[in-house]
């Protein structure tokens, strides 16, 4: 290659890096908060939508936007014969508001396009990785990342992103990175996702390690379809969420204009508290849909990892191991002594109010040990269940080579999930002392009874125990049960995520019921006006 040539090409990649920096920012933008008043401004909306990758998004989508909100105030002002100074006032608060609902709207779709990018990725690249049999063992990896970047049009994300990595696995002549892990890293910074990671530590793994890979990319692909039908269903739900809240509202007001045209001998339409009160419930139901749909525009891909969690669930790890029943038992005895002071004070008294807040507090401080230490145990379950299936992914592609005690000392590394590695090194250790005894694979998380992993446990036992002919089948079928039993558990944790969303379902009502509620108030002051009337 020439020097000019060699120029370009550099000048090329570094174009490249600068421009996947630029889009790590801009991601960094998006995730941040921001009130309805920022997207209010139209430049800000622009900015941001643009961001999202919209570049044909400008000022005919604003004026558009501010078009369709008017008509919309006018139309609905109709409805509840609305003044012009209360339309225009109408106008005005739902132009402050509709812009957040159109920022939302462009925020999913980029969601949408991000998941079904990386959905298409990482499903590719195992069945590429797969399929490489011949060729260059040391840029597997590198040959799968061209195979897939062709499925991606030059200015998407994934394609620069793909690119990048392609361009440190093949440029960087560094013996001391590595430059699969580095140049993976380059597509995770804008994907930022577990199995995206898992996916990644398996193909380095894999191409480190060598052996039959076949079974362990078809139980991949197969919970990377099961997380995609998770997150696909997730969307549904979220959509039918905020479908049922529009109607919920639409219904709510509807109510109103028609129970103002009850009476029709009195028109209580051009009354001041009626006017105010209806662009008010207007504007609050306005509001209240935009809170829920703030609240389901969300990061499809985030799936709530993150180092603090991580390092939390490890503390209350170790704060599970060490816990002393008689000891936490004397210190909410020592904590119980001030509510006890007040319910004697309340009973000597004969004062209920001190008496009943006095038990009330004193059953708290009482059971506080007992109630910290399931919630410890619960935060390291659920951060168990999340990497066991990983490590059990990992464990069948060294088995395929090594017998299981071998395969098990080989997982603990400083890439090793930080929540499992306490227990992985206390089951080398014990396997070291008596290779032949079971116990060390019972004992394995023995405190948080887990089913799922006492049993895949067992399982590796058994194999470890036995003749091993059918050792990688056996696994697979571990591994396929860990992972059909964490379905199922996030299946639970996505529809608890919705559950927020009932308040919200509700409130519609309560403006509607205020907003009724003024209009009785008007009638009763009208009749009441038409009996003096009468009666003079």
């Amino acid at each position: 290659m020439s020097r000019e040539k060699k120029m370009k090409a550099n000048t090329k990649t570094k174009k490249k890096a600068r421009l996947a920096a630029k889009e790590r920012r801009k991601m960094d933008m998006r995730k941040r908060e921001r009130s309805f008043l920022y997207y209010a401004y139209p430049p800000n909306l622009i900015h941001e939508v643009r961001l999202y990758g919209f570049k044909n998004f400008g000022v005919k989508d604003i004026i558009t936007m501010y078009i369709a909100s008017c008509l919309l105030s006018f139309a609905i002002g109709m409805i509840f014969k609305l003044r012009i100074q209360s339309m225009a006032a109408l106008a005005i608060g739902e132009a402050l508001l509709i812009p957040s609902v159109v920022h939302n709207t462009y925020k999913n779709k980029y969601e949408d396009r991000r998941f079904a990018d990386l959905t298409i990725y990482m499903k590719q690249i195992l069945r590429f990785f797969k399929l490489q049999n011949n060729g260059v063992h040391s840029r597997r990896i590198g040959d799968a990342l061209k195979s897939v970047r062709e499925l991606f049009r030059e200015e998407t994300p994934m394609r620069e992103s793909i690119d990048s990595a392609i361009n440190i696995i093949y440029e960087t002549y560094d013996d001391k990175v590595d430059v699969k892990e580095k140049g993976l890293a380059e597509i995770e910074k804008r994907y930022r996702n577990d199995k995206l990671s898992s996916v990644h530590a398996f193909l380095r793994k894999a191409e480190a390690d060598g052996g039959d890979i076949k079974g362990s990319v078809n139980l991949l692909l197969k919970d990377i379809s099961l997380w995609n039908k998770r997150v696909n269903e997730l969307k549904n739900m979220r959509t039918r969420q905020r479908l049922y809240i529009f109607v919920t509202i639409i219904g709510s007001l509807l109510m109103c204009p028609i129970m103002m045209r009850l009476a029709k001998q009195v028109d209580i339409s051009s009354t001041i508290l009626v006017q105010v009160s209806s662009v008010l419930a207007i504007l609050l139901d306005t509001l209240i849909f935009l809170k829920a749909d703030k609240k389901l525009a969300v990061d499809l891909l985030d799936n709530g990892s993150d180092e603090k969690s991580e390092k939390k669930a490890v503390t209350e790890y170790y704060r599970v191991l060490n816990y002393n029943e008689k000891k936490e038992l004397k210190n909410s005895l020592l904590l119980s002594i001030i509510p006890l002071c007040i319910v004697v004070y309340g009973a000597a008294k004969s004062d209920k109010v001190y008496l009943f807040a006095g038990l009330v507090v004193m059953c708290v401080t009482m059971t506080q040990h007992i109630i910290g230490h399931k919630l410890a145990i619960k935060i390291v379950k659920r951060e168990i269940e999340k990497q066991f299936s990983n490590w059990l992914l990992e464990l069948a592609l060294l088995m395929q080579s090594n017998n299981v005690h071998v395969s098990i000392f080989l997982t603990i590394n400083d890439d090793t999930p930080a929540i499992l590695k306490p227990e992985l090194e206390k089951l080398r250790d014990a396997i070291t002392e008596d290779p032949n005894s079971n116990k060390p694979f019972l004992d394995f998380f023995k405190e948080f009874d887990l089913p799922e992993v006492s049993s895949a446990m067992k399982m590796i036992y058994s194999i470890s125990n036995g003749t091993g002919a059918d050792k990688a089948d056996q696994i697979e079928d571990i591994v396929d049960s860990n992972i059909q039993a964490m379905d199922r558990a996030q299946q639970i944790i996505n529809e608890d995520s919705l559950s927020g969303l009932d308040t919200l379902f509700w409130m519609p009502f309560l403006t509607a019921g205020g907003l009724i509620f003024c209009y009785l108030m008007v009638y009763l002051i009208a009749f009441l006006q038409i009996a003096a009337q009468a009666v003079q």
